[in-house]
């Protein structure tokens, strides 16, 4: 928010009138009888200059260069009367009895919407939702709180719906309670009271909700999808710390990114194989650098785990075991069990593991094979832009 602290209500205002045309709420309401009740007509024609730069022409803009020109020879002349000297304070912007075409506009469209069938299904209550409250700057933050609650109080609206300025059944302010708590200390001192400035505002008690969960739930599944193999983030504990630490937007942006932008080349050769650099391998090193971890937590998390599916651990290492061995192997052998990893020809694309009854000539015991972790960040340089990469 970068307005001044005048034109803060102004532009609550502006926004209300936005939604109430777009839901072609502006096109029922009786201009004339509503203009006819303005302080003065210039107020009306600030009303329509906005609506005519913000709206696409239509029902709703015609009508309104319409009746405005029809009635536009009875404000030439205006009486200095008493109710002239009211009309002053009507139209003071940002004034406690402010009372301007789009206040008006806006009261008469919640009207409609709570009185007829316009929008399907009709009846419809009304809900003020100002959001992300915490992110103002203390004093816009508090003043709007202080603009609300003073056309709350205000004995003129006492009785009418909704008991409020414009006549909305509900107003939900969406913040983050408590770091509104340490702002209003700040702003205040530590000794104000946080809870009883916020009682006047409130009629239940704080809703405390967070998609925080859900949405780290949405990026474990969508990292499975995106990699191609399961359970890979479980035994990840570096990966995990830095996704539990991530907040909405942090999330949103990993969803959305787009690790092709980052990619200098199709396939690497690794031994006399050209390996896909679209393997689970590179789209997952991609995404733990965009996560943030460093180069030793990638490390840390690319070793095997002893909780960790042998099978899946495979398919998802091999080429970096291919790359760190002197010698080409294509079969594994950990405890007991025996796994042969399975590639077709050309580029590589997708390899696969199956368990074995038996190991075979060039059988390596999984646990004597050690990534040469210099030699994969150098062949992930060859292959994508890492420049975010961290050391340590």
């Amino acid at each position: 928010m970068v307005a001044d602290n005048d034109d803060i209500f102004e532009y609550v205002k502006r926004d209300i009138l936005l939604q109430l045309g777009e839901a072609s709420l502006l096109n029922s309401i009786d201009l004339e009888a509503l203009i006819g009740s303005l302080a003065s007509y210039e107020t009306f024609k600030e009303v329509l200059a906005f609506l005519i730069s913000c709206m696409p022409h239509g029902e709703v803009i015609n009508k309104l260069i319409e009746k405005g020109l029809a009635i536009k020879d009875r404000y030439k002349e205006q009486k200095e009367t008493l109710e002239k000297f009211d009309a002053v304070f009507k139209v003071m912007k940002g004034g406690l009895y402010e009372e301007d075409g789009y206040t008006q506009i806006i009261r008469e469209g919640l009207r409609l919407l709570r009185e007829s069938t316009i929008i399907e299904g009709g009846n419809k209550k009304s809900v003020l939702v100002i959001e992300d409250l915490d992110r103002l700057d203390p004093g816009h933050l508090f003043r709007i709180l202080n603009v609300i609650s003073a056309h709350i109080d205000n004995p003129e609206y006492n009785g009418k719906k909704g008991d409020n300025k414009f006549g909305f059944d509900n107003i939900v302010l969406v913040m983050d309670y408590s770091v509104t708590k340490q702002i209003f200390k700040h702003f205040y001192g530590p000794d104000a009271s946080y809870e009883g400035y916020m009682s006047k505002f409130l009629t239940c008690q704080p809703f405390y909700f967070s998609l925080e969960l859900e949405a780290r739930h949405v990026l474990y599944r969508y990292i499975t999808d995106f990699v191609g193999l399961n359970d890979v983030i479980e035994c990840m504990p570096n990966l995990k710390k830095h996704i539990g630490g991530m907040s909405l937007r942090d999330i949103d942006r990993i969803i959305n990114f787009d690790y092709k932008s980052r990619q200098k080349k199709t396939d690497i050769k690794i031994m006399v194989y050209q390996f896909s650099c679209d393997l689970p391998i590179f789209k997952l090193l991609c995404l733990m650098i965009e996560c943030g971890l460093d180069k030793k937590e990638i490390q840390s998390d690319l070793e095997l785990q002893s909780d960790q599916n042998v099978a899946s651990y495979i398919e998802l290492v091999y080429p970096l075991h291919l790359q760190s061995s002197d010698v080409f192997f294509a079969s594994y052998q950990s405890f007991v069990d025996y796994y042969i990893v399975k590639f077709k020809p050309g580029v590589i694309n997708k390899i696969e593991v199956e368990k074995l009854a038996n190991g075979m000539s060039t059988t390596k015991e999984l646990g004597t094979i050690h990534i040469k972790f210099y030699m994969m960040f150098r062949m992930l340089e060859e292959c994508y832009n890492v420049s975010s990469l961290k050391e340590w």
